[in-house]
């Protein structure tokens, strides 16, 4: 009879575990295990009622060096109702497992689900086709195109990936160096266009089989011509265009200067971006004292303590005081320096709100790249709000400040330490920042932004400003003739001919490129000429380029406190295909 009861017992709990995990399932992970930043986790979901209820999903990732990020979404089923979604999340590297729960409004989980490997080192090609024979027969061109060294490194370097069903957002494809889109487009619903198109303008290469996708209407704006050897530039992105499988080209777009292009990195000079330069001009940074300041004070403090202070009660014969009187000086040292450096720390909480875009002459839309930095005054939990659809990437710990080599020393340690993050998505997506007392952190995030319009060149020299954004600051760079123009303001709408500013050349004979930050540069002193001549605008390596300050457009942010608010935008534009 027990032994009756003890295997009923297990069995119904076995039931009910099944019965719990058969409501949430987790997918895959990346991109058929390939992680991009941020790595998307497909999830299929069901309500286990037959009633309509709201429902709180959590995803957790732990790493091999303990960091677990978690990301939650709150949702409404109906009754019997299988959803399938997508949320990002920051994996971070190394050995990884994922836990997914599943709860009611009330809190009671319904279903749990676990996943545990290790991404994929190299970043895929991958091939979304028709059929199996087409990835294979595109495939095998790809890799046996070339010279004999080139197909060595494809097959050293490279790795395919065949995916079959087309994602919903562009960041699912994070993982990969291209796309060769070989399917019919009609089997694509218009989010699944949209997420290649962002994939595409947010840095990715795209290439399209045209027979085989049988559409003439998907980026029609940049299939008008004759496809150049290098591309086509979209946003940030290169597309390709091979007349179909059956003229055996496609292996060509992965040899020459082109296969450097996928075999590389995605960004050459990660020490010194566009968006480093927009905080250290824009965002609050704290003035710690630097080395020469505390000498000073320490001079100070000896002279009088160890010169005057005993000089004085040596004339009153009064040297037994000395036991009262340094420690009174000491304690009014230690209260001037306080104050001296408190002086310069901020009296509020503060949100600097920075973008930077990029776009081409084509379209309006833009990939975007956005900076939050949220500084404080006192210790307090901040929540900070965005109402976009952006996505979070690796964020900035408190690091070292442009005017303190001390603060710089003892924040060296901290370089590279993995933040924990709890992101909630909305609209609008949220998460909790615990700042200590005259702390920042900064937050980055991706995104796309359609302007109104974009920057023309609607006649020789001649340049219309249509994005709807005012320009205080500009510049126009030639790089096919050396020439930089410094432009004057532009509001909305204005045209600006070229042939009225005097050009000055971007780079001399023998000067040679510095990406990095020359030796006792103020940031927050260039000018956006200066960094166009120090060779920092890397968008745009030939051929024509804009580029401009504006107070906006930015994320829409809200914090849970008061505070100020600072906005900066940097759009970049190519005038030009390469």
């Amino acid at each position: 009879m027990k032994r009756t009861l003890l295997c009923t017992s297990f069995i119904l709990v076995l039931t009910a575990s099944l019965v719990a995990d058969s409501n949430l399932r987790i997918d895959d992970v990346g991109l058929h295990g390939y992680y991009g930043i941020p790595a998307a986790v497909r999830l299929t979901v069901r309500n286990p009622s037959s009633q309509a209820q709201p429902i709180h999903l959590q995803v957790a990732v732990a790493n091999q060096y303990g960091v677990t990020n978690t990301v939650a979404a709150d949702m409404s089923l109906s009754g019997g109702e299988q959803r399938q979604l997508e949320l990002p999340i920051l994996a971070g590297g190394g050995e990884t497992k994922f836990t997914a729960d599943v709860a009611t409004a009330g809190g009671a989980v319904f279903g749990h689900d676990d996943y545990q490997a290790s991404p994929h080192r190299a970043k895929p090609i991958i091939l979304m086709c028709a059929s199996e024979d087409v990835c294979k027969t595109a495939q095998s061109q790809i890799q046996f195109s070339g010279t004999i060294e080139e197909r060595a490194d494809k097959n050293r370097q490279t790795a395919f990936e065949v995916v079959a069903d087309p994602r919903d957002h562009w960041w699912a494809y994070s993982a990969g160096k291209a796309i060769v889109l070989a399917m019919p487009l009609a089997k694509l619903t218009l989010v699944q266009r949209h997420a290649l198109e962002g994939f595409l303008r947010r840095g990715g290469r795209l290439v399209l089989l045209e027979h085989e996708i049988a559409d003439a209407s998907f980026l029609s704006a940049y299939r008008q011509t004759p496809t150049p050897p290098k591309g086509e530039r979209v946003g940030k992105g290169t597309l390709f265009r091979v007349s179909g499988l059956s003229s055996n080209t496609l292996g060509d777009i992965f040899t020459g200067r082109n296969l450097l292009g996928v075999l590389s990195e995605p960004d050459p000079w990660p020490y010194w971006t566009q968006m480093d330069w927009l905080r250290r001009r824009f965002a609050a940074a704290f003035n710690f004292p630097r080395l020469r300041w505390l000498l000073i004070w320490l001079m100070a403090y000896i002279v009088i303590i160890g010169a005057l202070n005993f000089a004085v009660l040596r004339s009153l014969h009064r040297l037994e005081w000395g036991w009262i009187t340094v420690c009174v000086l000491a304690l009014l040292f230690a209260v001037g320096f306080y104050f001296s450096s408190a002086s310069r720390r901020p009296s509020g909480f503060r949100l600097d709100n920075l973008a930077v875009y990029y776009l081409d002459a084509r379209s309006p839309l833009a990939a975007a790249a956005y900076s939050l930095r949220i500084s404080a005054p006192a210790r307090r939990n901040v929540v900070v709000s965005v109402a976009d659809p952006a996505v979070f990437t690796l964020s900035n710990s408190t690091g070292g400040e442009s005017h303190s080599q001390i603060w710089v020393e003892m924040n060296r340690p901290r370089v590279g330490v993995n933040r924990e993050y709890d992101i909630h998505f909305g609209p609008p997506s949220q998460i909790e920042l615990s700042l200590l007392k005259w702390s920042f952190r900064d937050l980055n995030l991706q995104g796309l932004h359609e302007f109104p319009g974009t920057v023309h060149v609607i006649a020789p020299n001649r340049l219309r400003n249509d994005t709807g954004q005012h320009f205080g600051e500009a510049v126009y760079l030639d790089y096919t003739s050396n020439t930089l123009y410094s432009l004057p303001a532009l509001a909305p709408g204005d045209e600006i001919q070229l042939d009225t500013l005097t050009p000055r050349p971007i780079r001399t004979q023998d000067e040679k490129r510095q990406p990095w930050v020359p030796p006792g540069l103020d940031s927050g002193k260039e000018s956006l000429q200066e960094l166009a001549l120090r060779h920092s605008l890397p968008f745009v390596t030939d051929g024509r380029l804009f580029a401009g300050f504006s107070d906006g457009p930015t994320l829409p942010v809200e914090l849970n406190i008061s505070h100020q608010q600072s906005a900066h935008a940097l759009i970049v534009v190519a005038l030009e295909q390469p």
